[in-house]
């Protein structure tokens, strides 16, 4: 292994002092660099048009192809599975005249990798915005604050909200399943309307014609709902794990970064209505990031906090790049095999009662352990045929992830609570059974609701 640049080294010192130096492989550093080119190509496609498109998908499959070693065993067979159905669906159409697209394959879910990629650089400046070791009031209000906190600082840097608050959290002893419960479920609302989740991104990378305005004010009403259970359930189940719960406190000057994440996305979005949204939330996400942390930390500091995510965080998302690229084979090989056999599901149209028997049709796979991803890319090929209504489409691709990632035993969330803190993958997926069926239940309404007002 070569040994490390000197400046990369300084970096390692003055970011984590505490630890010791290290080489960093070759592959890694060229991985993060060529995430960060899908990016800047991502966002110069959104402007200048297709033509770059092409160049935003082919960074992403070379930082796939150099991080394939960090995927794990169950992750290496997912992926060579879907790949497998999806050229298979590739060759199919192309013995039946149909032309090979392999620009397709390529450029996918660029936009897609590119936003979630983006969107980890708010780490660097939310991180700064929790707080430390201190004393926290305890009962039932710190609870609320702790589930409210956990549910907006998730909605901006995704998982990693969820880890921090729980490491926080497991220091005053081993987490209880109650707070299990309110890590799980504070973290998956997200799904129901934040523009800077991976739900949101496929939901309008698989129904492009959804406004996400529309998207997230239907949204926010069901993640409010999915909170409000999770606090009465506790204060039935257990008043008095409330009274004693010592949390995570939510405070003001972590508003800031969602505030200007949100405001930024909606006005930008207004003021070039023409760019693709999920440009839009790309490029933000990197605007506020660096705004931010210029103005906290200087050009010295943020140069080399961004060097250090280029070449340690970034790499990370190995298992994000090649399940979103494989699901986007899979795709493009169903759409090859839909457009060949005219293969569709047996369904004459696509309305708020059909939308709600294929959300419910979703949640059951995810509890059998299907992905999310899977459902939604395999079933926006099946379904394209009837010419969804993209509004109905998006709502039930969102709910699928919100509610499908509590119910399924092998999703991120449930890896995490047994990995890290002994929490075992079944009795999560037992106790949300009611809490799933509650918000399928109320999904349904709403998807009755926006049909009526759209008639």
């Amino acid at each position: 292994m070569e040994s490390p640049p000197k400046s990369q080294t300084r970096l390692r010192k003055t970011l984590n002092p505490g630890l010791t130096p290290t080489a960093l492989p070759r592959r890694q550093t060229s991985a993060g660099f060529m995430i960060l080119a899908m990016i800047l190509f991502a966002i110069g496609g959104g402007f200048l048009g297709p033509s770059l498109v092409l160049g935003a998908g082919l960074c992403s499959w070379i930082a796939a192809l150099l991080l394939w070693r960090r995927l794990a065993r169950s992750q290496l067979i997912l992926v060579i599975t879907l790949i497998g159905l999806g050229v298979t669906g590739i060759v199919i159409g192309h013995i039946s005249g149909q032309p090979l697209p392999i620009d397709r394959v390529i450029s996918r879910n660029h936009a897609l990798l590119s936003m979630l990629a983006a969107v980890s650089f708010l780490r660097m400046v939310t991180f700064s915005s929790l707080p430390t070791d201190q004393q926290y009031p305890k009962g039932e209000k710190s609870y609320l604050r702790t589930l409210l906190g956990l549910h907006l600082f998730g909605s901006i840097i995704n998982i990693s909200a969820l880890q921090i608050i729980g490491d926080h959290l497991r220091r005053r002893g081993p987490l209880d399943l109650l707070t299990a419960l309110l890590l799980s479920r504070g973290f998956s609302t997200c799904a129901f309307w934040s523009p800077f989740f991976g739900a949101m991104a496929t939901s309008i990378t698989y129904a492009p014609n959804a406004r996400l305005g529309v998207l997230m004010l239907t949204g926010i009403p069901l993640a409010v709902m999915g909170l409000g259970y999770t606090w009465l359930s506790a204060r039935i189940k257990d008043t008095s794990h409330l009274q004693t719960f010592c949390g995570y406190p939510l405070q003001m000057e972590g508003l800031l970064v969602p505030l200007l994440l949100t405001s930024g996305v909606l006005g930008l979005g207004a003021l070039q209505p023409a760019l693709p949204t999920l440009t839009i939330i790309t490029l933000m996400a990197l605007i506020v990031t660096l705004a931010l942390q210029l103005y906290r930390s200087g050009i010295r500091s943020t140069w080399l906090q961004i060097n250090e995510h280029l070449t340690h965080r970034l790499p990370t998302m190995s298992g994000e790049l090649w399940l979103f690229l494989s699901a986007g084979v899979l795709a493009v090989g169903l759409d090859q095999v839909v457009v060949t056999t005219g293969l569709t599901l047996p369904i004459e149209s696509f309305n708020a009662t059909t939308a709600i028997g294929v959300l419910t049709a979703m949640v059951v796979a995810a509890a059998m352990g299907v992905h999310p991803i899977i459902s939604i890319s395999a079933l926006s090929s099946l379904l394209s045929p009837l010419s969804p209504d993209p509004t109905l489409l998006g709502i039930i691709f969102l709910a699928s992830w919100s509610l499908g990632v509590v119910i399924n035993p092998l999703s991120g969330i449930h890896i995490i609570m047994q990995s890290r803190y002994d929490i075992a993958a079944v009795k999560m997926v037992r106790q949300n059974g009611g809490y799933v069926l509650t918000l399928l239940l109320a999904t349904a309404a709403l998807l009755q609701g926006v049909e009526y007002l759209m008639d």
